[in-house]
């Protein structure tokens, strides 16, 4: 494989590393790169994981600075064959595929705080690698406001949190220059993945560095430096800011840290990565960031940076968050109501801990959301896109209270229902992909809501009308 790099980038990148071994770095860069996958840890157990995969004899190699993170080889008839995403076990959120260097900064983010973050904000968090890793990590208990700025991508981004059981979650729609101003002094942990040239991309991309170009990265630098400047002034005093790019000049790493340190002298300090994995001394830098560069890990070229916040910004805090006139606490009957209905349905109990009931009425019905608890804590105004998960809708005839679920609350919580479900077998699991109904050969005496499994991990709703199992899985999942 050969692969076109600028003489002018070579150039830039020997003046800022001197002692770089240029010939590795250019091989490296023509090798292609290795497939990484994370495991889904809110869903199965990185053991539980490996046992389940070896019926496709992949060979598993552990990343060092992520323990749910592997290199995988595979089978030549299956690389072949079978696109990675097209597995059961991704289209069940058992896994996401992640390249192995953009798992580094949830972990120097999280592994670096002494008290576990109550709220989090990735300011740029699409297509949702780093968000769900941050939610697994957090073990769906924290908050994690994802943001994004293009509409298309948030989509993308809400359809990955919900494949992969992520119930802790708030969505908003906003250039991330605005946070400072929105939000100040009020996350515990922030991730910026600032967008970038993506020189370190070159062995995906592989026209990445054909027409490098100075002037870009000095355009792309100065974005940054706004970037960075909002996410810390919306940090908390003692939280912790985690600066990334999958880029390698200098001009958008370092010297954007730099512009941070130097207008924030008395309120902000670096925390130090050296010791984030075993052999985290091989890519740190003397300020101690970790600057990966290709051949060191064999991966990507990354850069990751953290600071800790010491004080208050000067402004004030904001007034905290209202829900607002379309959302209201969720009624103590109905709430009663949909506890008993989901007791009696899947034997199993809502708990509440960390999260809130809330309704929004439209024309025939009520939607039902569960809220995080930790919204409270979010400033006034805030602008919410879309908010924890929709468990489902109700309507109220007389007395009687009707409720049907939605498919995020079956994704997130369906593993632990002990009732009201049926087990697919692999031959209808692909029925169901493909948006068809399945066909029973006997009586399913199950009334309302039902939960459709694959060997024990939940696959969506349906409701069994004349022997057949009726499909509602979302349109865009099929």
């Amino acid at each position: 494989m050969s692969i076109d790099i600028s003489e002018a980038y070579l150039k830039h990148l020997q003046i800022q590393l001197p002692s770089l071994q240029l010939g590795e770095f250019i091989a490296s860069c023509q090798t292609p790169l290795r497939k990484s996958i994370r495991v889904n840890s809110l869903k199965i157990s990185v053991t539980d994981f490996l046992k389940r995969m070896a019926q496709y004899q992949w060979k598993f190699f552990p990343i060092p600075w992520c323990q749910e993170g592997f290199w995988i080889e595979r089978p030549e008839a299956q690389e072949e064959s079978m696109q990675l995403g097209n597995y059961l076990e991704h289209l069940l959120g058992l896994f996401y595929i992640q390249e192995a260097s953009s798992m580094l900064p949830p972990e120097a983010l999280i592994n670096t705080l002494q008290l576990p973050p109550e709220l989090i904000l990735d300011v740029a968090a699409a297509p949702g690698s780093k968000t769900t890793q941050l939610i697994a990590k957090t073990h769906n208990k924290s908050l994690v406001v994802a943001n994004e700025l293009s509409s298309s991508r948030l989509r993308y981004l809400h359809g990955n949190l919900c494949r992969l059981g992520c119930s802790q979650n708030l969505l908003t729609h906003k250039d991330g220059r605005e946070f400072g101003c929105l939000a100040p002094n009020t996350f515990d942990a922030i991730l910026l993945d600032a967008p970038c040239t993506g020189e370190g991309t070159i062995r995906k991309n592989h026209d990445a560095l054909k027409n490098w170009d100075l002037n870009a990265v000095i355009e792309m630098m100065h974005l940054q430096k706004e970037l960075i400047q909002s996410a810390f002034s919306a940090l908390k005093p003692g939280g912790h800011l985690v600066y990334s790019t999958c880029t390698l000049s200098q001009e958008e790493n370092h010297q954007v840290c730099q512009s941070l340190l130097d207008s924030k002298a008395e309120n902000c300090e670096i925390v130090p990565l050296n010791h984030l994995f075993e052999g985290a001394e091989k890519a740190v830098t003397s300020q101690g960031y970790l600057h990966i560069l290709p051949h060191i890990f064999d991966s990507e070229g990354f850069f990751v940076a953290c600071f800790k916040k010491m004080a208050s910004n000067n402004s004030l805090m904001p007034p905290t968050l209202t829900t607002g006139a379309s959302w209201q606490p969720l009624p103590s009957k109905t709430q009663v109501a949909l506890i008993e209905f989901l007791q009696q349905q899947f034997s199993w109990t809502l708990a509440l801990e960390r999260k809130k009931l809330f309704m929004r009425q439209q024309d025939k019905f009520e939607e039902i959301w569960l809220f995080p608890s930790q919204i409270n804590s979010l400033p006034q105004n805030f602008p919410i896109n879309r908010c924890g998960i929709k468990l489902g809708e109700c309507r109220q005839k007389g007395k009687r209270f009707d409720f049907r679920l939605n498919y995020e609350f079956a994704i997130a919580f369906g593993q632990h229902f002990q009732t009201g479900c049926y087990a697919l077998n692999t031959a209808q699991l692909e029925q169901v992909i493909q948006g068809k109904d399945v066909d029973l050969t006997e009586t399913l005496n199950i009334k309302g809501d039902c939960l459709m499994c694959y060997q024990g991990f939940p696959v969506g709703l349906s409701r069994v009308v004349n022997m057949r199992l009726k499909n509602n899985l979302p349109r865009e999942l099929i």
